[in-house]
């Protein structure tokens, strides 16, 4: 069993090189094609003394000619396969520290007073308001974002320490919400999260804000 995965293993990775194989043995018949093709002419046309069978020899290559054309056809996926060394599913290593984007959310996409969206009445047991927010998505409700944002910090717990937080010139103005959302799990609990607001004099790292930010985002 073994032997016969790393054979399809090692037949997987020489999928490109075998490609390109037949792609040059296909240049290198289109070239006897085509002298094959001048001798016939000359014999055959300019009645020249050349001497072999070029008829036979012009209609073996031409035929190896497009059997070669037909099997790179075929392999022709390769190229355009997106490749990746890790064939698993790996999850990324733990931070101390990440940096998170924020992305603004559409009016009426959410509770201007939770954050979360209309009608979700989250428990705050972080797991389960995962698998609430996925039974929204499941009953065609329209994508939360900031789901992904608790998806993707709770992973690097309990080794994460500090997240800094860049917002758009949309988000800024919501930002005061995910503290509240991030600071009612206690997951996060000793995470400091600070905001990087965009300055005159150039930039501040500051707590998530009480009172919603008007300026002070990202373009």
């Amino acid at each position: 069993m073994k032997d016969g995965a790393t054979r399809r293993n090692l037949w997987a990775r020489s999928a490109k090189a075998r490609f390109w194989l037949t792609a040059a043995l296909a240049a290198i018949t289109y070239s006897c094609v085509s002298t094959e093709f001048t001798q016939l002419f000359d014999q055959v046309v300019l009645h020249r003394p050349i001497t072999g069978n070029h008829l036979a020899t012009l209609t073996f290559y031409f035929s190896l000619l497009a059997l070669l054309a037909c099997l790179a056809y075929f392999q022709r996926d390769v190229l355009n396969r997106p490749r990746t060394r890790l064939r698993q599913i790996h999850q990324p290593p733990q931070r101390q520290h990440l940096t998170l984007f924020v992305s603004s959310l559409n009016p009426g996409s959410y509770d201007s007073s939770s954050g979360f969206p209309p009608g979700f009445q989250p428990s705050f047991k972080l797991s389960s308001d995962l698998d609430g927010l996925l039974d929204l998505k499941d009953k065609g409700r329209p994508r939360w974002p900031w789901e992904m944002i608790l998806r993707g910090i709770v992973h690097h717990v309990p080794r994460l320490q500090t997240v800094s937080v860049f917002c758009s010139t949309a988000s800024i103005t919501q930002v005061h919400l995910l503290g509240r959302i991030l600071g009612r799990y206690p997951e996060f609990r000793n995470v400091k999260f600070k905001v990087v607001l965009r300055r005159e004099h150039g930039i501040d790292l500051v707590d998530f804000p009480g009172p919603p930010h008007q300026n002070g985002g990202f373009s």
